[in-house]
């Protein structure tokens, strides 16, 4: 969408987390990630929206980090699903 100038990501998430981060993250050029969303802990999916229009005209790379801490002994392992995802224009 290279001509859009309002753009969005759209997501559902399902973010079960005690320790571990999850985070939306784009690039310009695949190598330097800033962090645009972070999906908060949930007891069902939630519905994330995220801008992308600062970066309307570019090509943007998008990738979602889930930085997984070991559960301690006894705990459930953390969890992030993720369904639906879709570029849109808004």
């Amino acid at each position: 969408m290279r001509d859009a100038d309002d753009v969005g990501l759209s997501l559902e998430s399902w973010l079960v987390a005690n320790e571990s981060t999850a985070s939306i993250e784009v690039s310009l050029d695949g190598r330097t990630w800033s962090a645009i969303g972070v999906p908060p802990p949930a007891d069902e999916w939630l519905m994330i929206n995220v801008d992308l229009s600062p970066y309307a005209g570019q090509i943007v790379h998008v990738r979602l980090q889930f930085e997984a801490v070991r559960p301690r002994p006894g705990r459930a392992a953390d969890i992030w699903g993720i369904r639906d995802v879709r570029v849109t224009r808004r």
